[in-house]
């Protein structure tokens, strides 16, 4: 494929900085967080030192990927969160159209892009190149049994969970407690 190739994401809202998909080692998918834009988390990219990934960075309509907190129930978040895992879904299955494998896919979210992108590994887990959640967590009430949604294994994926513990929107539990 060559850089005259159509754009295989222009049916989505989706933009793109970096090496063009066709020559790119590897595809980062960045998702922004509540009432971010696309963009935004496209500027993280310039710190990143790397001119070798494509970053494809979706943007979430109304700049929400879902309506509530994280940490409510998942039937409260829906349509919205499987709409927003679809997406991903979406983004992913073109990728491997075009000779990607998921070992060559990084996904990065900030807050609600994070939970986002926690929520879609944990449901479809595989080698992935690597995993970066700033500020999030899984989808759902705290304390929920986590056996009962996610199976399979994510062995081998680097995955950088960074947070701080004076997030307003995520509470600090201990540990112990769940």
């Amino acid at each position: 494929m060559t850089r005259d190739t159509p754009n295989p994401f222009k049916d989505l809202p989706v933009l793109q900085k970096g090496m063009h998909w066709s020559k790119a080692k590897a595809a980062m998918i960045l998702l922004h967080g509540r009432g971010g834009q696309a963009q935004d988390i496209l500027s993280l990219t310039s710190h990143f030192h790397r001119n070798d990934l494509c970053y494809l960075a979706p943007q979430a309509p109304g700049s929400t990927w879902y309506p509530h907190r994280f940490i409510e129930p998942l039937e409260k978040n829906e349509p919205d969160l499987s709409k927003a895992l679809a997406l991903i879904n979406q983004m992913l299955s073109i990728l491997f159209k075009l000779g990607y494998s998921s070992s060559r896919v990084f996904l990065l979210g900030f807050s609600q892009g994070a939970c986002l992108s926690l929520e879609y590994i944990g449901r479809h887990p595989q080698p992935y190149l690597g995993i970066i959640a700033l500020s999030g967590g899984l989808i759902g009430p705290l304390g929920e049994p986590l056996d009962s949604r996610y199976h399979g294994s994510l062995a081998g994926t680097p995955v950088l969970l960074g947070c701080s513990r004076m997030d307003p929107l995520i509470p600090f539990a201990d540990p112990g407690k769940y």
